[in-house]
């Protein structure tokens, strides 16, 4: 009986404890400028005030102070504040890749551990750089390594942006890196193959079970020309396949990104229901039209187009068209989202 008094005893005043919970500390920003991304201009002497892990209040610094006099104080003199910006297109584990070999040296030459090092240095620098939330389009054959840096980030273990991850992406067998015709040699994937309804279904369930915040899967791949100088594409997945995919993923509550860079594979990914297009390039304004529509996302990749021009043939080609592309968009009222891949 009398344990039992004590576990009661201990029941009952447990809420009391928990309602004695210190309150979160203030902080109060002193800027010399704040740049809101709504005003045409900067705002002067701007206070800050943030209570826990929340903004709570922003506007004239002597307003601000007087909501809360005892908070500690970071003056930052005539520095200029701005939002935190948002990466929605980058790849951690991955250290650029102008051409194959680049690619394949790392995907053959280091081991997913060195590679997931690399990638809590660079979430490191994002968040240096003033980005506090990125999304991470694929691991490129680093299994689900973005999941174990964003748990180091969300953990303190590490500093870093907030990750919004996506793991190992889906391609159709033979339709990705790194591809041989040796018949002999199992070279590592680049992304999960995936073929079939089925299976399609099947990797979307496995990416989220181990910690996908988004789908993501390439719609499209060698891209060419035609004489009417619209972009064309090799579409990779069949209508149905992509459908699944998109549908599994929006049954279980996660959006989907679709790599899609000539007409044939956004038009694809249109179809299958996709939540964002990214790259892009061969974006037409018929195709524009339905991404208003439905309210698709586009993520156009801009400045790693220039970054790859070296690789010559129609990526030379593709930075003006995705320049054109954009200025189209921003006339219709797509939303478009920051990517630098």
């Amino acid at each position: 009986m009398r344990g039992l008094a004590l576990l009661c005893t201990g029941l009952i005043l447990l809420p009391a404890v928990h309602a004695q919970t210190a309150p979160a500390q203030q902080i109060l920003i002193k800027a010399g400028r704040l740049v809101d991304g709504r005003s045409a201009t900067a705002q002067p002497n701007v206070g800050i005030l943030i209570e826990g892990e929340r903004i709570r209040a922003v506007g004239p610094l002597a307003q601000i102070q007087a909501q809360a006099p005892n908070a500690r104080v970071i003056d930052l003199g005539q520095m200029t504040v701005l939002p935190g910006l948002i990466d929605a297109h980058t790849h951690l584990l991955l250290q650029g890749d102008v051409t194959s070999q680049d690619y394949e040296d790392q995907l053959l030459k280091q081991s997913t551990a060195y590679r997931a090092i690399l990638a809590a240095r660079n979430a490191r620098l994002a968040l240096e750089h003033g980005f506090t939330a990125i999304r991470d389009l694929e691991t490129e054959g680093a299994m689900y390594a973005d999941v174990d840096v964003k748990l180091a980030i969300d953990r303190g273990e590490i500093p870093g942006p907030r990750v919004f991850t996506s793991t190992r992406a889906m391609a159709p067998t033979g339709m990705y890196p790194i591809t041989s015709t040796n018949w002999e040699l199992e070279l590592p994937h680049g992304v999960q193959p995936v073929d079939g309804v089925d299976n399609a279904r099947l990797a979307v369930r496995q990416q989220l079970q181990h910690g996908a915040d988004w789908i993501k899967y390439y719609s499209d791949r060698r891209y060419y020309f035609t004489p009417d100088s619209m972009l064309h594409s090799w579409v990779n997945f069949t209508d149905a396949e992509a459908k699944a995919i998109v549908d599994e993923a929006h049954r279980m509550g996660h959006m989907v990104a679709a790599h899609a860079i000539g007409s044939d594979g956004i038009a694809a990914a249109l179809r299958a229901g996709v939540n964002s297009i990214e790259h892009g390039d061969g974006l037409t304004d018929s195709l524009l039209d339905v991404m208003v529509r439905n309210n698709v996302y586009w993520v156009p990749t801009v400045t790693v187009g220039a970054h790859v021009v070296a690789r010559g043939g129609v990526w030379v080609a593709l930075v003006n068209l995705e320049r054109k592309a954009f200025g189209r968009a921003l006339k219709k009222g797509v939303k478009i989202a920051l990517g630098t891949d």
